[in-house]
């Protein structure tokens, strides 16, 4: 069967059927040869010249036929296939006699029908030589009967024979896969082929004692015994010559009490007369064509479902006329057109792209020179998306489309635009920046490098992007890499290090770093900052050079001043003994009191180390304890509420402020107490924090008697006043005196 050429006729004048049966049978092997009529004429002038071993009719054509071909057709001995768009036809008698078998137009029968052509021709070639043998039996029989009393010679060789003929036709019955049966008209088995043991699991002499009830599950002998009964109904309006047969699939039950599907083909068995004597059966396994028809059905069920029920777009695009054929809902939905319309629109409908980019598109996705493509998308309500395709090519219903999926990429392609700005800005800023920046990645290899670290290092960037940190004599001065080392809190800010340079120098530098990390958390590198200090770092150290000397010299001066305060002290106390008058005498001692408090503040703030930035609060709490000893001032009679916290001011300033308090402290002591009266001194000094000058405040007050109203004290007409006045605008502040339940005064400054 294989070797030899089986020639197939196709009778159909509908140009679609034809194209998609070509199509099935192309490619399927050199043996199987097809010829087509698509008239009344040429399938005449075909049947005789072919003599085909099968033929298939599309059911239109048949339905059209005329008579006079129809009889042509059923003379000759060779099985037809309709093909059928329709349901399975009901008035099987108007199909020619020898039609075994009514296929349904769908994609996997077509696709099937080099199989279906195959096997009915094997079945057929084996009915057909069945009846030829079987009429030959009948044929010797008949001329043995005449010839017994005649001719013992003729009849042993008439024997003889007969003998070869059954031979011949077992050595095919019991050498072929298929079952090959025969039955009386009562339906019972009479030859049933050896194939039934592999077939069924029962021998030919179990079968032989079976009724058909044994043999087909009820619906399967149901339908056998309707179309059995439809053949002998028709038999009297058929030619006593006419071979009747017909095919159907059926479930065959085995001896393990599983079941599998068989194609049978059954003959009507007639005699001289046309009356019908037996059935001739063909059973054949199509488990495996079951599975594949199953396998082909699950597969379509699957398909289906992932383009119903995918979240992403999907088109199916006729390439040809760029027409929408199918869409699923996530596409419905992203375009905003329903079903019925969205498949009745085309490409250019959807898209902004000129008439050639669409064709070169489809173009190139149908011969696959390349499936991924980006273009702009127009949605309902005219608003554009840019998307992103992948499309290739896919057969459905012997058609060649398109099968596109489509991601709305709108949102990514802004979020890559602005990433694109934020990476042009970041590149624009390492290229002026005054500082060295470089990155790495996990592995510590060199992945950027600005102008300022190839000018700074000697390295260009050529030089070092790629290659390992390690690789350079950098850092080979660290005792551990500060970037991925586990000990170092990151990030590391203004870490002083030493750098060599690419020409041997050494360098000092000043190095911010810091991980940088995915969206999930994992270190995937580095970045590194680093200014060059090196000039800095030596005008420091000649700075503290300086300021050492200048300190030991201002602290020299300063104990100068103070000594010289004393020294003046000690005249103005000499004199003071001389001075008969009180007032005089009380003037000196008052002056002695003042130049003492000046040589102790001198003596307490320029011990402090640091001269620029002295906390205030401690030496208020230490001068005015030197005030309270040395005018003898007992506590019970005046008391000091002191309120100065965070107060941090230079020396000068510093010495203004203490020389201010002291001054107004003493004329408080001295004057606003008479005859021991007691009362209440405060200080008070803070900055004003929500005040956009950002002033200190120093206030200065006491509950005393007030000052003498003949005395104007803000035109400073007393020397204490003029003195503190002075000292105000050294701090170029302003002053205000109250004296309002004693005095108090106000300085303001900056």
């Amino acid at each position: 069967m294989k070797d030899k050429e089986i020639n197939i006729l196709l009778i159909d004048d509908n140009k679609a059927s034809v194209k998609l049966v070509r199509r099935a049978f192309k490619g399927k092997g050199n043996n199987l040869s097809l010829t087509v009529a698509t008239n009344y004429d040429d399938a005449k002038v075909l049947i005789e010249k072919l003599r085909p071993d099968l033929l298939i009719s599309g059911i239109e054509f048949f339905d059209n036929m005329g008579n006079d071909l129809i009889n042509y057709i059923n003379a000759p001995v060779f099985p037809v296939l309709i093909l059928s768009a329709d349901s399975d036809r009901s008035e099987k008698d108007s199909f020619p006699y020898n039609t075994i078998e009514y296929i349904k137009k769908t994609k996997e029968n077509i696709t099937l029908l080099p199989h279906f052509a195959e096997k009915a021709i094997l079945g057929w070639n084996y009915l057909m030589e069945r009846i030829e043998i079987e009429k030959e039996l009948n044929h010797l029989k008949e001329k043995l009967d005449a010839r017994i009393e005649e001719n013992a010679a003729d009849l042993l060789m008439l024997n003889e024979e007969l003998r070869k003929s059954e031979k011949r036709f077992r050595l095919i019955a019991e050498n072929t896969a298929d079952i090959i049966w025969t039955m009386d008209m009562s339906l019972r088995y009479t030859y049933c082929s050896p194939s039934v043991k592999q077939l069924r699991g029962f021998t030919p002499e179990e079968v032989m004692e079976q009724t058909m009830e044994e043999v087909f599950t009820p619906d399967s002998l149901r339908r056998i015994i309707e179309v059995l009964s439809n053949i002998v109904k028709g038999i009297d309006d058929k030619p006593k010559d006419m071979l009747i047969a017909q095919a159907m699939e059926v479930d065959m039950l085995c001896k393990e009490g599983r079941t599998i599907p068989v194609e049978i083909t059954m003959t009507l068995i007639r005699d001289d007369k046309g009356e019908p004597v037996g059935i001739h059966g063909l059973a054949r396994d199509i488990s495996e064509r079951k599975k594949a028809e199953q396998a082909l059905l699950e597969q379509k069920e699957m398909y289906q479902a992932l383009f119903e029920n995918n979240h992403s777009v999907m088109l199916l695009i006729n390439p040809a006329t760029g027409s929408i054929i199918d869409a699923n809902p996530a596409a419905c939905t992203f375009y905003g057109y329903p079903k019925n319309l969205l498949t009745r629109m085309r490409l250019k409908e959807i898209t902004i792209q000129d008439e050639s980019e669409l064709s070169k598109y489809l173009d190139d996705a149908i011969n696959t020179r390349t499936h991924h493509f980006h273009f702009q998308h127009r949605i309902s309500g005219g608003y554009i998306k840019d998307v992103e395709i992948y499309s290739g090519p896919i057969k459905v219903g012997g058609k060649e489309l398109l099968y596109s999926i489509i991601n709305d990429i709108t949102e990514r392609k802004k979020t890559e635009e602005e990433i694109k700005k934020i990476k042009d800005y970041n590149e624009h800023l390492l290229k002026i920046s005054p500082s060295a920046i470089f990155t790495v990645d996990s592995e510590m290899t060199i992945t950027s490098w600005n102008l300022k670290s190839s000018e700074i290092t000697g390295y260009s960037a050529e030089e070092v992007i790629g290659k390992k940190c390690a690789a350079l004599p950098l850092c080979s001065h660290c005792e551990q890499c500060l970037l991925f080392s586990e000990g170092i809190v990151k990030p590391v800010i203004d870490r002083e290090s030493r750098l060599a340079t690419k020409n041997g120098e050494t360098r000092t530098i000043l190095r911010s770093l810091d991980i940088i990390k995915d969206i999930d958390g994992n270190i995937v590198g580095g970045i590194e900052s680093f200014t060059d200090i090196t000039r800095l770092k030596i005008i420091e150290e000649k700075l503290k050079i300086s300021i050492t000397e200048k300190e030991a010299l201002i602290k020299e001066i300063h104990n100068w001043i103070k000594n010289n305060l004393y020294i003046l002290s000690s005249i103005f106390n000499e004199k003071s003994s001389l001075v008969m008058d009180e007032n005089a005498k009380g003037f000196y001692l008052s002056t002695i009191n003042r130049i003492e408090l000046m040589a102790f503040i001198h003596e307490l703030l320029y011990q402090a180390e640091n001269m620029s930035e002295i906390d205030f609060s401690k030496y208020i709490e230490e001068s005015i304890k030197y005030m309270i000893q040395m005018y003898n001032v007992k506590k019970d009679d005046i008391k000091f509420e002191i309120n100065v916290k965070n107060i941090f001011i230079n020396v000068d300033m510093a010495m203004s402020c203490a020389l201010i308090i002291n001054e107004a402290v003493s004329n408080s002591i001295e004057h606003a107490f008479p005859n021991r009266l007691k009362g209440k001194i405060k200080i008070k000094f803070f900055r004003d924090k929500n005040d956009e000058n950002n002033f200190y405040h120093l206030m200065i007050s006491d509950n005393g008697i007030g000052i003498n109203k003949k005395i104007d004290a803000s035109k400073a007409q007393t020397p204490g006043f003029r003195f503190i006045h002075s000292l105000v605008h050294q701090l170029r502040g302003k002053i205000e005196i109250e004296s309002k339940k004693g005095t108090t005064l106000k300085i303001l400054f900056s």
